[in-house]
């Protein structure tokens, strides 16, 4: 068996994780004054196509839509919930449960 060279869907989602945490770092430690404060939190934003990517081919291959679209509702924190705390949560957790998800594919092969 050969692998295809270009980027499959663990780069994708890879790449996505370490640019939104290089967007996150660059704004909670870098001055907007230096200069590298521009590119990297445009790195960052990389991030939100690569997931509305992944979205829309979740949408796409799924079986029931409605079902689909109720579970994006539920878990997104800014449409879900409306407490403070489950968008926090949201936020703190889905970056690393992204990475978590990555390591155990990367196991299970």
């Amino acid at each position: 068996m050969t692998r295809k060279a270009g980027l499959n869907s663990n780069t994708l989602k890879l790449l996505a994780v370490v640019a939104m945490i290089c967007q996150h770092v660059t704004i909670f430690f870098i001055p907007t004054t230096n200069p590298w404060y521009d590119p990297l939190f445009c790195f960052g934003m990389i991030t939100a196509p690569i997931m509305c990517f992944f979205i829309a081919e979740g949408y796409y291959h799924t079986h029931s839509r409605r079902k689909y679209l109720e579970l994006l509702l539920l878990y997104n924190g800014q449409r879900g919930r409306k407490s403070k705390w489950y968008q926090w949560g949201y936020y703190l957790i889905y970056p690393i449960h992204l990475m978590v998800l990555y390591v155990i594919e990367l196991l299970v092969r």
